[in-house]
């Protein structure tokens, strides 16, 4: 029975995981008009090719990727002391 528990609570990360790489690749596409190089960083670190309007649905995310490197997509503001 634990084993079974295991099994259930990795298939609901990957579930979960799957679904939020998924909106953010959705989200970068519907921005890309605005922020170009953000839009090219999110795509190489979510390591998938479905990366025009016509593939804004979800679900069309490939599975069983690998995440690429990710890299800061906005640079720090720091305050003036």
């Amino acid at each position: 029975m634990n084993e079974n528990k295991t099994n259930i609570n990795w298939l609901i990360g990957n579930y979960a995981t799957y679904h939020v790489a998924d909106a953010i690749r959705i989200t970068s596409i519907l921005l890309s008009s605005f922020m170009p190089e953000t839009f090219l960083k999110v795509f190489k670190s979510l390591n998938t090719n479905n990366n025009t309007y016509d593939k804004v649905a979800t679900g069309n995310m490939e599975s069983n990727i690998k995440l690429g490197e990710s890299e800061v997509l906005f640079k720090r503001i720091e305050e003036k002391k």
